[in-house]
């Protein structure tokens, strides 16, 4: 796998960019902590270090924002929320922001659609449409992950709802036959797949639900001036001249239409 570097970006804001630093960065504050799990394609650790596309977009945003590009933390879900609750200033790489969540974090963003499918071994059949596509049926959705949420408006019912810690752990409990059909983002899905050297044939992602979008989130410590850095640079990203494609759409596109796989 490899992780393609950029060249540093020229600051579009120097005024932001400052604010920033000098609210965020100054000696008496604490620094912004980054943490992430592994969520490829959106955030994953490789031999090269960290990459994925919410990584890369994090990575440039600060730069856009005349700021060092952080380190990343890679921990498992439940300790990232467990993270995001302390009073420290951190933010996650990715999250779906929905109304559940709302009020518990600030946030940066969106940067891409928070897609869900419901994944099943090519021999399972699932009948009805979306929102019946579950009854019934043994499901297994990430711990503390939306798609726990997502899996109810699938039918799921709570009694035959599994949680793994993560999509290998819920890619084998569907290959055992533990389970019928896994829960979670369809990006996901697919590079979970392909990472585990199996064949996409074998697997069908049916019943695509949008579950909001995919943000940046982070702790209410995060100062103000800080979410506007980040969001300034986020939002530069996407800009372009007429015909060309954004700094945004180089970074985001490939991993998205499979050139940047495991």
């Amino acid at each position: 796998m490899t992780l393609r570097r950029r060249r540093p970006l020229p600051i579009r804001n120097a005024a932001v960019a400052a604010l920033a630093v000098l609210g965020a960065s100054g000696a008496s504050a604490e620094p912004v902590r980054w943490v992430s799990e592994p969520y490829p394609p959106f955030s994953y650790v490789s031999p090269e270090g960290p990459g994925g596309l919410a990584i890369e977009l994090v990575r440039a945003a600060h730069r856009e924002a005349g700021m060092a590009e952080p380190e990343f933390v890679f921990m498992p879900w439940a300790r990232v929320l467990a993270e995001l609750a302390t009073q420290r200033p951190v933010c996650v790489t990715a999250m779906a922001r929905t109304p559940a969540r709302e009020r518990s974090y600030r946030w940066i963003g969106p940067f891409v659609a928070s897609l869900m499918g419901v994944a099943t071994r090519r021999d399972t059949e699932l009948g009805g449409n979306a929102a019946t596509a579950l009854v019934g049926r043994n499901v297994v959705a990430i711990r503390g992950d939306v798609a726990v949420e997502a899996a109810t408006r699938y039918g799921a019912e709570p009694a035959r709802l599994s949680l793994a810690d993560g999509p290998e752990s819920a890619v084998r409990m569907l290959n055992a036959g533990r389970v019928e059909a896994w829960v979670h983002g369809q990006a996901v899905i697919r590079w979970t797949i392909a990472s585990m050297k199996l064949r996409q044939e074998d697997y069908a992602v049916q019943f695509p639900l949008r579950m909001g979008d995919s943000y940046f989130a982070c702790s209410k410590a995060v100062p103000d001036s800080y979410l506007a850095a980040i969001q300034h640079g986020l939002d530069a990203l996407r800009r372009s001249k007429p015909g060309t494609a954004s700094r945004y759409d180089n970074i985001v596109n490939p991993y998205l239409d499979g050139s940047i796989g495991p």
